[in-house]
């Protein structure tokens, strides 16, 4: 469903693909520190997967946004996309 929505937003399969696999990265992050932590799978982490996903989704489409504004401000793509990471990748 999110896929979809994100689809919805930018009319581009490509840019909601793009968007979305950050999701998959996150959460194998999140049981990776799960894991090095020793900490069990529980409600608590379950409602924190829930919010990581969310958190992954809006960085990814703040980002993708800004550097599609940036193209069609006459920017070059790799410029485009160096100037927007740096200015829109925020640490969570």
């Amino acid at each position: 469903m999110i896929l979809l929505l994100l689809f919805a937003t930018f009319k581009s399969f490509k840019d909601s693909l793009l968007v979305f696999a950050a999701v998959p990265l996150g959460l194998t992050g999140g049981v990776v520190a799960l894991w090095l932590r020793d900490l069990p799978f529980s409600i608590s982490a379950a409602v924190g997967f829930i919010a990581l996903s969310g958190v992954a989704v809006l960085n990814g489409l703040v980002m993708i946004i800004f550097i599609v504004q940036l193209r069609g401000e006459g920017r070059v793509s790799q410029g485009a996309i160096v100037h927007g990471s740096i200015t829109r990748l925020r640490p969570s």
